[in-house]
């Protein structure tokens, strides 16, 4: 982001800002918020210690020590034990979560699988879970590092226009739309050609010396053939960890009016499609919502839909919902979080208008899904996220393959990040360029 410009004198990074607090929404209790960074003045340490002390959560002795104990074990277990057990243990079984109360459950054990990524605890890598909850903490109690960042503007103006202006203008990259791989052709041992479908547009071949993939999973898969797998056969694993898939996507509420809730991400720990959401117009200070729509909108609420398949407030699974029950039901469990008889935040009467991700397809009738075969579901995810389940991390490649000319570049790449992340797909971006370096006689950076 440091090398994306931004303006005349600034870069894409410099677009990023902290958020304060993260905040835990609780049905019929008050929210309870902590600080998402170390504390940066007196005021902010006392407070901290008053939040932390002054609230009872709800848990036992016996479950705060356990969980205690629990999180020093991960902090003094080596690499090795990481890989060699803890892969094959999941986060529900390492937190032993069936001995302890619902409170234990939604907060501490099913909190961060389910709203940092989509994945249920029950089948969670202890691996993955147990390194990113040690890198949140660790980041918090660093007072030169911010755990939690948000851009200061809607991400195409903050970020992804300049990066593709940066890339076509500057760079000269050859940026096309609309463009789908339909086949590999392989020539010996390396890529000869790849056939490219553009919309409306018979296939065409598209030639290089070198082909990089930074395609998701479950799209990277049916593209693998057999003599692909005659040179390479490690990458029929990509094909068995590409059910490893499930959906996380997001839904925008306007509101005409600013409902801040949070300086910061709001964890909604009792919702039962694990939501999470940020109040985004207080980070985007150069940003005029009177500009947009009908002029009415002066808030705007992001929210994160973790579990589509768990039983809504009327018996039906989020990918069961046409997209406007999908709303209807997203906002009465966010109301049920957020609102208390002492203190209404959230009414009907705010909301002007609403948005949800376009890679969720509203069908209007019954189709299989993929993601849980056997299923009829009304709604289908066409970005589906990779979620690090038990004794995956073999499945998962390098950047590198055996193909001279095949890299990858993607998410399910094997990197020290271990998440489906834009910092995950960035490390192994580093990787395969690196590799290609190697391979064309050059020397690569230092990952």
């Amino acid at each position: 982001m440091k090398r994306i410009p931004f303006g005349e004198k600034k870069s894409v990074f410099d677009n990023l800002v902290s958020t304060e607090t993260t905040t835990l929404g609780r049905h019929g209790k008050k929210p309870f918020q902590v600080l998402s960074h170390f504390p940066r003045s007196i005021k902010q340490a006392e407070s901290l210690v008053h939040d932390l002390m002054g609230t009872n959560l709800g848990f036992t002795e016996e479950e705060k020590t356990f969980f205690g104990q629990r999180v020093w074990q991960l902090m003094t277990s080596c690499k090795e034990r990481r890989i060699n057990e803890y892969e094959g243990l999941g986060w529900w079984e390492y937190l032993q979560a069936d001995r302890f109360s619902d409170t234990y459950r939604s907060l501490l054990v099913e909190g961060l699988t389910r709203t940092l990524v989509a994945a249920k605890a029950k089948s969670a890598s202890t691996k993955t879970g147990g390194d990113i909850f040690l890198q949140l903490i660790f980041n918090t109690l660093d007072p030169f590092v911010d755990t939690d960042r948000v851009l200061n503007a809607p991400t195409n103006d903050a970020w992804l226009t300049p990066w593709l202006q940066h890339l076509t203008e500057t760079l000269g990259v050859n940026y096309q739309f609309e463009c789908t791989a339909k086949e590999i052709v392989m020539s010996g041992r390396t890529i000869d050609y790849i056939m490219i479908q553009k919309s409306g547009d018979e296939a065409i071949k598209v030639k290089g010396d070198y082909y990089i993939f930074a395609v998701p999973v479950e799209r990277m898969a049916p593209l693998i053939n057999k003599q692909m797998l005659d040179i390479d056969e490690t990458l029929g694993s990509i094909q068995k960890l590409a059910p490893s898939v499930s959906w996380m996507n997001g839904l925008q509420v306007y509101l005409n009016e600013d409902i801040k809730i949070s300086r910061g991400h709001v964890i909604c720990s009792d919702s039962k499609w694990a939501i999470t959401c940020i109040s985004q117009p207080q980070f985007w200070p150069d940003i005029d919502l009177a500009k947009y729509g009908d002029g009415r909108v002066k808030g705007i609420i992001s929210i994160d839909i973790s579990d589509w398949f768990a039983k809504g407030s009327k018996g039906e699974t989020a990918a069961q919902s046409t997209k406007e029950e999908i709303y209807k039901e997203v906002w009465h469990q966010l109301k049920d979080s957020l609102n208390t008889k002492e203190n209404v935040i959230l009414t009907n009467y705010m909301v002007v208008d609403w948005y949800l991700d376009s890679d969720i397809v509203d069908t209007n009738k019954p189709h299989p899904s993929s993601v849980q075969p056997g299923k009829q579901e009304y709604s289908f995810d066409r970005e589906p996220l990779l979620v690090n389940r038990v004794n995956t991390w073999t499945l998962r490649p390098l950047a590198y393959t055996f193909i001279d000319n095949l890299f990858l570049a993607s998410d399910y790449v094997k990197t020290n990040t271990d998440l489906a992340t834009m910092e995950g797909a960035n490390e192994a971006a580093r990787r395969a360029v690196n590799a290609i370096i190697q391979r064309s006689g050059g020397q690569p950076s230092t990952l």
